[in-house]
């Protein structure tokens, strides 16, 4: 990889976590396809990474058309060549001549199309939009860096580039300064941009002022938890590429729990970490051993934590099945994600998963479930409690 790829890769990979972050995918005839792919079921996200420095020629409207050409004309075009592709196969493999990522045909996939170039400064102006196959996001070093960092979860990245993108298309191409006002635009005006506006004009300070508002950085200080949940999906990526899961797992499996618990959004997965540490007494004792949360950002999804003892990991997991089935009988959903631990312990903790898709519930099964919850007592006389 050369350094600007490194650079983006790295970016990539703290935002969209390593499970799905591939450097240098192989395509067609052994040829890379991209710098960077991202595969996170039904999202495709193609980088192409150029650093393209001009030497002054003394005409500055020759030099921006070389640059164009060169740091994004090419790069579109490659973007465009790993699109096509990628709709002909169900499957890539990665530089390391071994890993393989499976492509299903049956998922309807959504590509979106970024390229980063490097070496404009403030020279060559950025051009973004439909190069003749499609919609391309096109960022710089600096650009890239800031917006990967304010959006760094997958949800709310793409949420950024489809209303962008929308914004766009309908406004044509708005004035602006930089990439960093119109994201800050976006973030002070509750995640969108001005519709149906005759000119709209995004001044160089909005990224700025936002950064310095003190309210901002009270919301910024008021998401630091949301990263707990960030590292419990780290956690079971890393086991699982060590080899220490207890329970043999496919990379299917992990990629369907994992999968669903990183499209919660920041805000989403501050709630969400609240409740995990709430749930295993990192401030007071825990008051149940199981609970379900509902998904706030997917209604089909309930999440349903336990407690159990690391000596009997094997009764814990299988319980864990059990109260996910119990669960989705409780709630109309299609998904259910189960978490186990142990009670807070500052030394470290131990966690199982599972994974369970119901997409139909017979009354066959709810019957089974209610007697699973009589019987067993689970989720019997549950507290429901709004947040």
């Amino acid at each position: 990889m050369t350094r600007t790829e490194k650079f983006v890769y790295e970016l990539c990979n703290k935002t969209f976590l390593s499970l799905w972050s591939f450097p240098n995918p192989i395509g067609k005839k052994g040829k890379e396809l991209c710098d960077v792919l991202i595969i996170c079921e039904p999202d495709i996200i193609i980088f192409s990474v150029k650093e393209i420095n001009i030497k002054d020629s003394g005409n500055i409207e020759l030099d921006i058309e070389r640059w164009f050409d060169r740091a994004i004309h090419s790069s579109a075009k490659q973007v465009y060549g790993a699109e096509r592709y990628l709709n002909t196969v169900d499957k890539i493999n990665l530089d390391d001549k071994t890993t393989t990522i499976e492509l299903p045909k049956n998922v309807n996939w959504k590509i979106h199309r970024i390229c980063v170039a490097f070496g404009r400064g403030e020279k060559f102006p950025l051009r973004y939009g439909d190069f003749g196959n499609g919609f391309i996001h096109v960022f710089d070093e600096r650009s890239v860096k800031i917006v990967l960092s304010e959006l760094d979860t997958i949800k709310d990245f793409l949420n950024y580039l489809t209303a962008k993108e929308l914004f766009i298309r309908e406004s044509k191409y708005p004035f602006t300064y930089g990439e960093e006002d119109m994201l800050g635009y976006y973030l002070s005006n509750n995640y969108s941009f001005p519709r149906e506006a005759d000119l709209v004009i995004f001044h160089d300070d909005i990224y700025q002022g936002l950064r310095n508002d003190q309210e901002y950085q009270k919301v910024l200080a008021d998401l630091e938890i949301s990263y707990v949940w960030d590292n419990l999906i780290e956690k079971l990526i890393e086991d699982f590429r060590n080899d220490e899961l207890v329970t043999e797992t496919s990379r299917t499996d992990l990629e369907r729990t994992i999968r669903q618990m990183a499209r919660e959004d920041r805000n989403s997965r501050k709630m969400l970490s609240k409740q995990f540490i709430d749930f295993i007494g990192v401030n007071e004792k825990p008051i149940s051993r199981s609970r379900i949360i509902k998904s706030f950002n997917n209604p089909e999804t309930i999440y349903v934590f336990l407690l159990g003892e690391f000596e009997n990991r094997t009764e814990r997991s299988k319980e864990l099945q059990l109260r996910s089935f119990v669960g989705r009988a409780r709630f109309e959903c299609t998904t259910v994600i189960g978490l186990a631990t142990e009670k807070y312990n500052p030394k470290g903790f131990s966690i199982d998963f599972s994974y369970s898709y119901y997409p139909e519930f017979s009354d066959e099964f709810r019957k089974r479930a209610e007697e699973m919850s009589k019987d067993l007592g689970y989720f019997k006389n549950p507290k429901i409690r709004e947040v």
